[in-house]
This record gives C-alpha cells, sequence and structure tokens, in this order.
C-alpha cells in the first residue's frame, strides 16, 4: 500500500462549504470543509484504492455512511448537561 500511495502526485480540490456531521461513536461531532464532487476525482480515487488495499487485507474500517469527499477541521465535544 506504501508504494501505491508514493506514487499519488498532487492534487488539487475545490471548498464547497463547511458543515457538521453526524455524532460520531465517540460522541464528538466532526466540523468538514465538503469538497466538490467534480474537482474531487483524484480524492475519490485515492479513497477507492485504499478500500480495495484494506479488504483485501482484511483490515476494517467504517462502511456506516457512504463516502462523502471531505476535510475534517475540528471535532466538538458534545457539552455535558
Amino acid at each position: 500500500m506504501q508504494n501505491q500511495l508514493s506514487r499519488v502526485e498532487p492534487f488539487n480540490v475545490k471548498i464547497n462549504g463547511t458543515c457538521v456531521f453526524p455524532i460520531t461513536e465517540d460522541g464528538d461531532y466532526p466540523f468538514v470543509a465538503l469538497i466538490n464532487k467534480d474537482s474531487s476525482k483524484e480524492l475519490i480515487e485515492l479513497r477507492n484504492n485504499i478500500a480495495t488495499e484494506f479488504n483485501e487485507r482484511g483490515i476494517s474500517y467504517s462502511k456506516k455512511y457512504d463516502f462523502t469527499p471531505h476535510i475534517t477541521l475540528k471535532y466538538f465535544d458534545i457539552p455535558e448537561k
């Protein structure tokens, strides 16, 4: 997998805006910058290649949601009541 990753050339993406994803299993809210899907073909291809490698090697990862191209900026804790 390291060989595949070392061959990835830098690429540009376009940010569409920000949002908060659903609460994580750890009780955090991910604050993310959403990436324009039309500008992220390389990112989607990279993610698909990593997912394929994980599947072939038996490495688990979350498949709970469809892939949404994004950059996680911060995790917000839920305030205790």
